[in-house]
């Protein structure tokens, strides 16, 4: 029968547009569970054409049919979604990296620069207290 058929036909595309979205990252799981109806609904048009019930089997077909086509758009609007997610996520990741090695690299220098000073500090202090005791020793004698 060829509504069948054509159902058959449309289920291959929905599969692999599902397959598609479910590679990009997008969940599926409720349009799986659509198609999966859709399915159960295109093996009852089989069972019905073939005990000889063409206009039931004709009507379940069609609306496998249509269950099917109406996934196509919405599995390719949901991969083109989860796409464009991992894009956003691949430039933040880009942009993150280099301002993350920038604000270490500044850490670094401020500690240095601390660090620096104390020591620059504690050697002018320790001058001053060996000036002052050598002035000290020097009244002594």
């Amino acid at each position: 029968m060829t509504q069948i058929r054509d159902a058959v036909n449309a289920s291959q595309k929905a599969y692999s547009e599902l397959q598609a979205a479910d590679k990009a990252g997008a969940n599926i799981t409720g349009l799986a569970v659509r198609f999966n109806m859709a399915l159960d609904l295109l093996e009852s048009a089989k069972e019905r054409d073939k005990g000889g019930d063409h206009a039931g089997s004709y009507r379940l077909a069609s609306e496998a049919e249509s269950s099917l086509l109406a996934l196509i758009p919405e599995a390719q609007s949901m991969r083109d979604a989860a796409l464009s997610q991992r894009q956003r996520e691949l430039y933040l990741t880009m942009l993150a990296v280099p301002i993350e090695a920038l604000a270490v690299a500044l850490a670094v220098v401020l500690v240095a620069e601390v660090r620096s000073r104390v020591e620059s500090r504690q050697l002018r202090e320790l001058r001053i207290k060996a000036g002052t005791e050598g002035e000290d020793t020097v009244e002594e004698g």
